[in-house]
């Protein structure tokens, strides 16, 4: 078991009884209100989006850690700076979803609604707990739409699009990156970019 919820746990077997005295004795340890891990469980990289997946069903790993997910790393290297001692995982939720509360990492938040936020999801298990994503494509169309964003930047967003044209370099890949910047409206502030990097 890496993380797992409580209903996770219920569905194997394991009740909220049976749940709260393996907690009183030590066989399990909680991370957050609801999630649970074992006692020596070691932490990888991903635990604090498998965490933030665990908690909160709604929310759509976005940016920098989808960045990550797709192996974007030059991207990456240049979000995150030179001291990312503290799991800052970016998550995109509805207008009015709660914000989990997450002592273990520092969440960064943006807020999506209707077709931006169910455009180009995908769904991939980290750390044994199943999490939803961005597309590669939507994901560098949202670091041109976030590039305010501290964090961030145009830079950033130049990394993401040109390691997107190195991993993805067919046409069908320009096309849904074209589809996913006309319906954030970046189509206009991204064509520079594009050209200058065809």
């Amino acid at each position: 078991m890496g993380v797992a919820r409580a209903r996770d746990l219920e569905a194997r077997g394991v009740c909220r009884p049976l749940l709260r005295t393996m907690h009183r004795e030590g066989t399990v340890r909680t991370l957050a209100r609801g999630v649970y891990c074992l006692p020596g469980y070691t932490p990888s990289e991903s635990q604090a989006m498998a965490l933030v997946a665990a908690r909160a069903s709604s929310a759509v790993f976005c940016l920098v850690s989808a960045l990550r997910l797709h192996g974007m790393e030059d991207a990456v290297a240049l979000a995150r700076g030179v001291n990312p001692t503290v799991p800052t995982p970016w998550i995109a939720l509805p207008p009015t979803a709660r914000v989990p509360l997450l002592p273990q990492c520092r969440l960064r938040v943006v807020r999506m609604s209707g077709p931006l936020l169910a455009a180009g999801v995908q769904e991939r298990v980290v750390d044994q707990v199943r999490v939803r994503l961005f597309s590669p494509a939507k994901t560098v169309v949202d670091c041109f739409r976030f590039r305010g964003r501290p964090g961030l930047g145009v830079p950033v967003a130049v990394a993401a699009l040109r390691e997107f044209l190195k991993l993805h370099p067919g046409e069908d890949a320009r096309d849904e990156l074209r589809r996913h910047a006309a319906l954030a409206r970046m189509a206009t502030v991204m064509r520079p970019y594009l050209e200058a990097l065809a």
